[in-house]
């Protein structure tokens, strides 16, 4: 888990973002998940999926901005939480709405693209096969 938003590495982001982001291809990381935004965010960044979730009890009813800068594929400011399932090599995630009471049904928040579209195709991520960060030179 990372506290700061490293989807938005770009030329104007700091030195210390983009090289933590260089180890991460080197890696072979395919998804990072972070927090602390009061809302839901999802880029794509170089081949990995980057998840920002910080709305379980609060949420930021504004717009995220520099949306261009942080490759933002989708976003909601409504409360949720992240489900991740992982099934042979993909993972889907899925920000789960709040539930009021125990007999709500579970059902999936409301996003947005960039421009305010919906956004209604499911969160999957492509899982690279398992590599060990040893074996690779740095």
């Amino acid at each position: 888990m990372f506290a700061q938003r490293l989807a938005q590495v770009a030329p104007s982001a700091t030195l210390k973002m983009a090289a933590e982001a260089d180890r991460l291809r080197r890696a072979g990381v395919n998804v990072v998940f972070s927090g602390h935004e009061h809302n839901f965010q999802h880029s794509r960044v170089d081949g990995i999926d980057y998840f920002v979730s910080g709305a379980a009890a609060k949420s930021r009813e504004r717009a995220p901005n520099r949306f261009a800068e942080a490759h933002t594929q989708s976003w909601s400011n409504q409360c949720h939480f992240l489900l991740a399932r992982i099934d042979g090599d993909s993972m889907v995630i899925r920000a789960i709405a709040e539930l009021t009471d125990a007999a709500d049904a579970v059902t999936e928040i409301g996003r947005l693209d960039p421009d305010d579209r919906p956004v209604v195709t499911p969160l999957v991520v492509r899982l690279a096969p398992s590599r060990s960060p040893r074996s690779q030179a740095d």
